[in-house]
């Protein structure tokens, strides 16, 4: 399935199951779940809420902060 709004799964997801990572090659993109664990993963994702931008996130995209403001 897909999310919108959800810009905070990707990382989450390779994070949360890096254990089911299943390389092919110099692929990294792939997971190895068993059924009942495959149906628990994608219950999680499905509770996760939408990806809200904080002020400062605007702000970036609004570019009405420099990049040097945001790393202190």
């Amino acid at each position: 399935g897909t999310w919108s709004h959800r810009g905070n799964v990707e990382l989450y997801f390779k994070h949360r199951y890096h254990n089911y990572n299943y390389r092919i090659g110099s692929l990294t993109e792939y997971f190895k779940f068993g059924a009942t664990d495959a149906n628990a993963a994608l219950h999680e994702l499905q509770q996760m809420k939408d990806k809200v931008l904080s002020p400062v996130e605007i702000d970036i995209l609004k570019d009405n902060i420099s990049l040097s403001q945001v790393a202190i």
